[in-house]
């Protein structure tokens, strides 16, 4: 086992403070990496992570949800 797996809950716990489930995986940020970083999968699994440990809620989020869109209720 790593020595930084039990940072992991940690991680995760920050990168939902930091809104990481606000990411809305258009792979633009692994486009644009210099190091040719997989950011988008990187993010996709702490999401994972995270859902399965419980630490982020298992919703969506996105348009509607407090970015500025939020059409009216039929």
């Amino acid at each position: 086992k790593d020595k930084n797996d039990a940072l992991e809950d940690e991680r995760i716990v920050i990168a939902k403070e930091n809104h990481i489930t606000s990411c809305v995986h258009c792979k633009y940020c692994t486009f644009m990496c210099p190091k040719e970083i997989p950011v988008e999968q990187d993010i996709t699994q702490i999401e994972f992570y995270g859902k399965q440990k419980g630490i982020i809620e298992n919703q969506q989020e996105g348009f509607g949800f407090g970015f500025g869109f939020n059409p009216p209720s039929f």
